[in-house]
C-alpha cells in the first residue's frame, strides 16, 4: 500500500489467498483448476484477474468484482490501467486501458491493436523505465502518447520483428 504496509497474495490450485499475520485467509476458492492469474497494484488496491475471466479488487481486507476486462494480462503506468489480450475481441491483439485516475473506467475508445492480422496473440505487456512494451511470439512493440486522456494521439510502434516472447 502507498502507506507502506504490506500483504502477501497467493494462489494455490484454485485458491486465491492472502496472508493475515502467519496465517493465510481464503478470498476465493472457485478459480479454474491451474488458470493464469495476474495482479497490478494502483494506489492502495491491488487489482487481481482470472486468465481471461473475472477480476476483482483487493484493498487489504475485502475482495469486490471490478469492472476490468477479461483478459490475459493487465499492468498499471501513467495512473491507468492497461488490459491486454482480451478474452472477446482482436484476436488476442488488442490493449484496452482505463482514464486516467479511474482504474475500472474503460472507455469506448480507448484501446488499441498490436499487429492485429498477424495470427499472434499478446504474450506480455510491461512497464520498464516511463514506457510500456507489449510482447509476441515474433515482436516487440511500445506504446506511444498512452499518458494523457486523448486517445486521438495513441498508438503502438513495432521496435522489433522476428524475436518476441513466448510468455509473460
Amino acid at each position: 500500500k502507498t502507506d507502506g504496509s504490506r500483504y502477501l497474495i497467493a494462489v494455490s490450485s484454485h485458491h486465491l489467498c492472502y496472508a493475515s499475520s502467519s496465517t493465510f485467509i481464503t478470498l476465493i476458492s472457485t478459480l479454474n483448476w491451474n488458470s493464469t492469474i495476474w495482479g497490478t497494484q494502483y494506489n492502495n488496491n491491488f487489482y487481481i484477474g482470472e486468465n481471461k475471466g473475472d477480476s476483482w479488487m483487493f484493498d487489504g481486507s475485502v475482495l469486490t468484482a471490478t469492472g476490468i476486462p477479461h483478459c490475459k494480462y493487465a499492468i498499471t503506468e501513467f495512473d491507468k490501467v492497461f488490459a491486454a489480450n482480451l478474452a472477446t475481441t482482436g484476436n488476442g491483439s488488442k490493449i484496452v486501458y482505463s482514464r486516467i485516475g479511474s482504474p475500472m473506467d474503460f472507455e469506448g475508445d480507448a484501446y488499441i491493436y498490436f499487429n492485429r492480422d498477424d495470427g499472434e496473440s499478446i504474450t506480455g505487456i510491461k512497464s520498464y523505465n516511463g514506457n510500456i512494451y507489449v510482447f509476441k511470439p515474433h515482436a516487440i512493440g511500445i506504446l506511444i502518447g498512452v499518458d494523457d486522456d486523448y486517445s486521438d494521439n495513441d498508438g503502438i510502434i513495432t521496435i522489433c520483428k522476428g524475436i518476441g516472447c513466448l510468455y509473460n
